[in-house]
């Protein structure tokens, strides 16, 4: 809660987006090491993190697209929009039926 608090002081609204986000990761890597300890799952590690990646890299270019070229509003929702189903049509193609 100390932390939420400093942050919420230094950064605003951003300071408390980062530490519920900090909060969720921590929850996230609890929850992962207790379900593998007392219930263990064979996740596919390497798919999981390309996915992220990929989505990160997505929005890596968005940004960089977005910076470099001049947008309205509506140009900047509309880029967003295509490079988000480019990502999920890539999902799907690479997924297939397992999806």
């Amino acid at each position: 809660m100390k932390a939420h608090f400093s942050m919420v002081k230094l950064l605003g609204y951003a300071g408390a987006a980062w530490s519920t986000l900090l909060c969720y990761a921590a929850m996230l890597l609890a929850a992962y090491y207790l379900g593998q300890k007392y219930y263990p799952m064979p996740y596919n590690h390497i798919k999981i993190l390309s996915y992220l990646g990929t989505a990160l890299f997505s929005y890596f270019i968005y940004l960089a697209i977005r910076s470099y070229f001049i947008f309205s509003f509506w140009t900047g929702i509309i880029t967003g929009i295509i490079i988000f189903f480019l990502y999920t049509f890539g999902f799907i193609y690479f997924e297939g039926r397992h999806v």
